[in-house]
């Protein structure tokens, strides 16, 4: 699954560049697959691309889940607080807790379980 990752009022991507650099120092985010950096769609106009959204390929739930709560990690060391927005497959939610409930609210609706199973299944299940 790809995840792209953009920082709310990130005015020259240096926000991006920070948890980017923050995703490739966690073990449990690092090993899980590709994060890179790329340009923003926003990048006219400058002399060179703005590099402010972050890219994740990951192969599961579990390292879905990993991402997210590095992601909030990341979001509380911030001395002003990011709104993370995080789109895949056409769907895009704001990242903007810490807490468990804001990160199974992402969760839910980035990976949602099959039709016919029970929300409180395990978010571990392989794609």
């Amino acid at each position: 699954m790809q995840i792209r990752m953009a920082i709310e009022e990130d005015e020259g991507g240096s926000q991006a560049v920070s948890l980017y650099r923050w995703l490739g120092n966690d073990p449990d985010v690092a090993g899980s697959g590709g994060i890179s950096l790329l340009p923003s769609d926003r990048s006219t106009g400058h002399m060179g691309p703005v590099l402010d959204v972050v890219d994740a390929v990951l192969s599961n739930s579990v390292q879905l889940l990993a991402l997210l709560v590095s992601v909030a990690t990341w979001r509380d060391t911030r001395a002003r607080t990011a709104r993370v927005r995080i789109e895949h497959a056409g769907t895009t939610v704001t990242l903007d807790g810490v807490d468990p409930e804001a990160i199974q609210r992402v969760l839910r609706a980035l990976d949602p379980p099959p039709s016919g199973e029970d929300e409180a299944t395990d978010p571990g299940r392989p794609e």
